[in-house]
């Protein structure tokens, strides 16, 4: 299924770009720095892993900061422009990757879901019913009573 090839191209991207982050160490950055900066991609590796939907709806939202940092060390740092190059190429597929996963996971929901069957229309006894109520007011009442104690509350902001 497609969904399942994206969730591993999602994880494998999570990984590849946890590597290049360790990478910035031999572009001068402190190997404390670097580790430090892998523990924020820890936090969704689990749903990852698991391939819930809400995760990798979120999870792309940490590429963010990444995406900035790359940028500006490509800009701005001569000796780190290789490997953040290399990190603005992963930030920027595992940015997009979790949002084709997650379109693929609910892909297969729906080809799941084609099984249930259609909704029964409503038949012209059902509609007679409705309008019936309608006239007898048992329908508009409740609106009735909304819109007249929306009235009274702007006439009285008026008066103020």
């Amino acid at each position: 299924m497609i969904a399942s090839q994206a969730l591993r191209i999602s994880v494998v991207l999570w990984a590849c770009l946890t590597f290049s982050l360790l990478g910035w160490g031999f572009a001068g950055y402190s190997w404390l720095l670097c580790g430090v900066a892998i523990v924020p991609l820890l936090a969704p590796l689990n749903g990852l892993i698991q391939g819930r939907r809400y995760t990798f709806a979120w999870a792309s939202l940490f590429a963010i900061p990444y995406m900035a940092f790359a940028i500006t060390e490509l800009l701005a740092n001569s000796r780190a422009r290789w490997v953040g190059s290399l990190t603005l190429i992963l930030v920027f597929a595992w940015f997009c990757s979790p949002v084709t996963a997650c379109e693929g996971i609910a892909g297969d929901l729906v080809l799941l879901a084609g099984d249930v069957p259609a909704p029964v229309p409503l038949s012209s006894r059902h509609y007679a019913r409705l309008s019936a109520a309608r006239t007898k007011g048992t329908v508009s009442r409740r609106c009735a009573t909304s819109a007249a104690s929306s009235r009274a509350s702007t006439r009285s902001n008026k008066v103020r």
